[in-house]
């Protein structure tokens, strides 16, 4: 009896441990997706516990998932860098892109529920080019993901999170040398919104490549097109 009395209150600091580590690998890795630390940087585990101002434990859990989802590589020797994709993983990418997503758009053509409608027609309201660079990413990003999670696949909802993760910094980056293509994939999203809630499955899959294949064209280079 003694024992279950106690119980609670020994589970409280693991609980909090348990918080700081999730708050930690989600302000970290926030901040390596905005471009919070630059490619050629080599950090260390006390620099990253500086910034989030935490202690180094919560920090090295978090350090040790974005490892191992490729966002960061980890030298003994010379410390953290920030993973940067290659031409022809960025390629590699949206051409994945151009598969999943014009499929979903295809599939959840009119099918989708009053609540559904709302969340999306929230998101594309929600899309401001003066919001900041960080908002208007977590907006656009929850666009794609909300497409792939009201059609159902948990796989392909997996797969398109993780693939934002490894090309967040990549349009990041595109957003910032050419901010008119803020406004450009706002009108976008609008018509890919409008296509899918209309029941307009060709035109939905159609605005859903022709959007994927602008946003590669102005990260890429000409000559890495597929």
């Amino acid at each position: 009896m003694t024992n279950q009395l106690h119980a609670p209150a020994a589970s409280a600091p693991s609980a909090r441990r348990g918080q700081l580590k999730a708050q930690a690998y989600k302000e970290l890795k926030r901040l390596l997706l905005m471009r919070g630390f630059g490619p050629e940087a080599f950090l260390s585990e006390r620099e990253f516990a500086r910034r989030l101002n935490m202690s180094l434990a919560p920090v090295r859990s978090a350090i040790e998932r974005l490892a191992a989802e490729g966002l960061i590589l980890v030298s003994p020797q010379r410390g953290i860098q920030v993973s940067e994709p290659s031409n022809r993983e960025i390629a590699d990418h949206y051409e994945l892109r151009t598969v999943l997503e014009p499929f979903v758009c295809r599939r959840i053509a009119g099918r989708l529920n009053p609540d559904q409608v709302q969340r999306l027609r929230g998101n594309i309201e929600a899309l401001d080019v003066g919001a900041g660079i960080d908002r208007f990413m977590e907006i656009d990003t929850g666009f794609h993901i909300m497409l792939a999670e009201f059609y159902g696949n948990g796989e392909i909802t997996r797969a398109m999170t993780q693939l934002r993760d490894k090309i967040t910094r990549v349009i990041v980056r595109a957003f910032e040398e050419t901010p008119e293509r803020l406004a450009a994939g706002i009108q976008e999203h609008r018509q890919i919104a409008e296509a899918v809630i209309n029941g307009e499955p060709d035109l939905a899959d159609k605005l859903m490549l022709e959007h994927i294949q602008s946003g590669m064209k102005s990260v890429l280079p000409s000559g890495a097109w597929r």
